[in-house]
Formats: C-alpha cells, sequence, structure tokens
C-alpha cells in the first residue's frame, strides 16, 4: 500500500470514529408521566405528564413513574453503519446536593429499514424503583455514547420534583 493510500484510509478511519452520539441521533423530548400506551401504529400517548412532583413527606418512592425520551435518528447515516456505531444511552438523577444516582444503561437496538424518520424511544419504568430522600430539585438527565466510548451529555434534561408540601424548613 502507498503511502498516500495508507493516510487516506487513516483519514477515513478517523473521521468515522469521531462521530459522536448526537450525530446519530438528535434529542427530541424528555418527559416524565404517569402511564404511556404504545398503539398498534406505533403511536405513543402519555397518560398525566408530570411538570411537577410535590410529595407530602419524605422519603417519597413514587408508585407510578416512567421516563420517556425521544430521538431523532440522522437519517444521512446508513442503516448498517447506525448499527455498527451501537449508540448507548445512560439515564441519572442529579439529587439537591448534586449527587448522581445511576438508573442503567440501555442500548438502542430496534431500528426500523422501512421508516428511517422513525423516531427513536427510551421507555423507563421507574415505579417504585427510585426514592427521593431529600428536598429540592431532582435532575434527571440523559447522556448518549457509541462505540463504547465516552458518554456526552445530549442535552436533554428534565427537574419535575420540588419540596414536599408539608415538610417545613425552620431558620437556625
Amino acid at each position: 500500500m502507498t503511502k498516500a493510500k495508507s493516510r487516506k484510509n487513516n483519514h477515513t478511519e478517523d473521521k468515522s470514529n469521531s462521530l459522536k452520539f448526537t450525530d446519530l441521533l438528535m434529542p427530541d423530548l424528555l418527559i416524565l408521566c404517569e402511564d404511556y400506551i404504545v398503539s398498534n401504529e406505533n403511536n405513543l400517548s402519555v397518560i398525566k405528564i408530570l411538570d411537577m412532583v410535590k410529595p407530602d413527606e419524605l422519603p417519597y418512592n413514587p408508585p407510578k413513574l416512567v421516563l420517556i425520551a425521544t430521538f431523532f435518528r440522522n437519517p444521512s447515516i446508513e442503516i448498517s453503519r447506525f448499527i455498527e456505531l451501537a449508540p448507548e444511552l445512560k439515564v441519572v438523577i442529579r439529587n439537591p446536593s448534586g449527587a448522581l444516582i445511576e438508573i442503567g444503561e440501555f442500548p438502542i437496538s430496534k431500528i426500523s429499514e422501512t421508516k428511517p424518520w422513525l423516531v427513536e424511544r427510551l421507555i423507563l419504568n421507574l415505579s417504585g424503583g427510585i426514592q427521593l430522600n431529600s428536598s429540592g430539585g431532582y435532575f434527571f438527565e440523559v447522556y448518549g455514547r457509541v462505540h463504547g466510548g465516552n458518554y456526552e451529555h445530549t442535552h436533554l434534561r428534565l427537574m419535575p420534583v420540588a419540596k414536599p408540601r408539608n415538610l417545613k424548613i425552620v431558620n437556625s
């Protein structure tokens, strides 16, 4: 192989390996709700969007809680290339003191060749799976990565939890 051809191949490999998660999937929506339905036509219906959760007391373990994140797949990326890059999501909750509670990592594996405009969805049922121990804002954040690389913030962020209704803060 000639030096020129070798440099060209290395340049191509460097370019393809430099793809970020947000080059493959464009963040669209992050919502917290009580429940959802997916129709036979693959349409998503959301039941009771929660823009603010105000528990009566702490600790609070939400009985019904679903987190939904949606992304538009970049139509210029071939499906075979998309599958090869193996995009993954990680969801975390940042509590009021800034500590992270990792919910989990999730591969995006449902790809439709017949509908390249398909919105990729991550639907997490968190019912009974998280406990809120202190008052203040809890941020739900979504991170993405490709090829097992480093996670990058997708800029999907949500803060639905406020202080409990009957929790009294006494100044000393």
